[in-house]
């Protein structure tokens, strides 16, 4: 989900923020980063790698959100400096890319483990 986020961020950014405004440009993205999370759970249900048990989801689901955070964190800074980094999570746009990362990071919680 990562690797989707600094693909599709950088687009989100450069081409439909300009357009759509920061916050409906995160909506905009919010479908492909969704799916791209819903397929990354689907990949790991079916190769039998989700656990059955809550806590490792919950893990995975808080590692994930940790992960893209720290991400997103050091894109803006590479990207704008130190404010920009300080900045990335301001505001209704900060507030919809943090429900965002929040309902994705989710999906493994929600997930169910392949019955064989």
């Amino acid at each position: 989900m990562l690797a989707a986020g600094w693909v599709i961020g950088p687009l989100r950014v450069l081409f439909f923020a300009p357009i759509l405004g920061p916050a409906w440009s995160i909506l905009a993205e919010a479908p492909v980063m969704l799916l791209a999370a819903g397929v990354l759970v689907w990949i790991l249900r079916r190769r039998g790698q989700l656990s059955p048990r809550i806590f490792d989801r919950a893990v995975l689901s808080g590692a994930g959100i940790l992960t893209v955070l720290v991400g997103e964190i050091v894109g803006s800074a590479m990207i704008y400096g130190p404010v920009g980094a300080a900045r990335a999570f301001e505001g209704l746009p900060g507030a919809l890319g943090l429900a965002l990362v929040a309902v994705a990071g989710a999906m493994p919680l929600v997930a169910r483990r392949r019955e064989p």
